[in-house]
């Protein structure tokens, strides 16, 4: 399906010429409206139609009534093009400012630029003098809009990386990846952009697999982030009984590729990157998560202890009749954060624990933190978490995980580094 959208005014060779050396399945006119002197240039559509042999159920007439307004053309034109590109997926479009006011001219260049897929047409030929194509010597000469600002489109994409947007980038990226002419380098660019901006939103989504599945044969061009995606695909394996179901190609099982707390460490840069879009709400609740993760991942890992299901025989006797009296309806033993900490404390009393000794030199820290948290809309207030009270809780944070993990190195822990916990490229990483 071809579709030939022309802007009309002035002399009609030149769209007579353009309709028949194209031959359109459709022709969209885009006319200025009457004022109160003169017809409209919708006027002239018939002897157009008749003279290039067209048959009017085959067009479509759209005025413009600010026809010397640039802003007016331009909704108008943009407007045009979406619809017919909408109606006719995969079909061509022509886009020809050969006729119609300067504005009318600009307004679909400038529409066309921002409608992925679409072909300019401009009719050249022979001049006599300085206002008109010669007769006869016409021709219809085609650009694609696109490649026109393909630039300022890349500088779009990159700005959403810097932003951590990476489905806004993929949008766009698809849509440019449509443009049949690209250059192979441009092509292949553009497409190792996109597998990197779906990688890096399905890892932001805590779609580790999927990410993994996409890049994991791109580590060259990232190895820092393909190796801390690899620990924390480990350290997810290591606290996730459903995940270890998930079958990933290309990666050894056996073989340790981390200490078991990356987790943490992609959840503390999942809330940085939430952060840095303003979603200060959405940054601390992932925090909080982080901070219940790492005593949950120090009684699994510590001591082979599930939070969301206490096997009492695993306890010290001393422990046992207390969690007894604690199961729930479905004979659980379920731990809320302060009680996953609360029992790091206890067994503390039995050997040195680590991480239940920085829970207790920090406990006022870590209640404030959870003020902050559960004023939230997000939990269990209404009050949205501002910037400053986000910093607070991102500066504690950082210090309690570090502390943490410096602490746990010096006893016995699962593994050792593997990769160093690494954000997401602010652009795209290049082929």
């Amino acid at each position: 399906m071809k579709i030939l959208v022309l802007t009309v005014g002035g002399s009609p060779q030149p769209l007579i010429s353009s309709i028949k050396q194209s031959v359109p399945n459709k022709v969209v006119f885009l006319c200025s409206d009457d004022t109160p002197q003169t017809k409209g240039s919708y006027s002239e559509i018939a002897n157009i139609l008749k003279t290039s042999g067209r048959d009017i159920s085959d067009s479509e007439t759209v005025k413009i009534s600010g026809f010397d307004d640039f802003n007016d053309c331009y909704v108008t034109s943009l407007r045009t093009l979406e619809r017919i590109c909408n109606e006719h997926p995969g079909g061509q479009v022509i886009a020809d400012y050969t006729g119609g006011t300067k504005s009318m001219a600009a307004g679909l260049v400038a529409s066309s630029l921002d409608c992925p897929g679409v072909t300019l047409g401009l009719v050249k030929g022979d001049r006599a003098d300085l206002i008109k194509v010669t007769n006869g010597t016409q021709s219809l000469r085609l650009n694609r809009a696109n490649l026109a600002t393909l630039e300022r489109q890349k500088n779009i994409i990159k700005s959403f990386f810097e932003r951590f947007d990476y489905a806004a980038a993929i949008s766009i990226l698809e849509s440019i990846l449509q443009i049949t002419d690209l250059a192979q380098t441009e092509s292949q660019k553009l497409q190792s952009w996109l597998v990197w901006a779906r990688a890096l939103d399905s890892w932001d989504r805590f779609d580790h697999a999927g990410a993994w599945r996409l890049i994991h044969h791109r580590r060259k061009e990232c190895p820092q982030i393909v190796m801390f995606l690899e620990a924390s695909i480990y350290s997810r394996r290591r606290l996730d009984e459903e995940f270890i179901k998930v079958n990933l190609e290309n990666i050894n099982r056996e073989i340790e590729k981390g200490t078991g707390y990356e987790l943490i460490q992609d959840l503390s840069l999942n809330a940085k990157r939430r952060a840095a879009q303003g979603r200060y709400d959405d940054a601390v609740a992932r925090l909080y998560r982080a901070i219940e993760l790492l005593a949950q991942a120090r009684l699994r890992l510590g001591y082979q202890l599930n939070a969301g299901d206490i096997k009492v025989v695993k306890l010290p006797e001393t422990l046992q009749s207390k969690y007894n009296n604690n199961a729930n309806a479905y004979s659980k033993i379920q731990l809320s954060l302060r009680s996953d900490y609360e029992l790091l404390v206890e067994l503390d009393h039995c050997n040195p624990e680590p991480l239940g000794q920085l829970f207790t030199e920090n406990k006022d820290k870590i209640i404030d933190f959870l003020r902050i948290r559960n004023n939230s809309v997000l939990a269990h207030g209404f009050t949205p978490v501002s910037e400053v009270e986000y910093k607070k809780a991102q500066t504690f944070f950082d210090y309690f995980l570090n502390e943490a993990l410096s602490r746990l190195s010096q006893v016995k822990m699962s593994g050792k580094i593997y990769a160093q916990p690494e954000q997401f490229p602010q652009s795209p990483p290049q082929i």
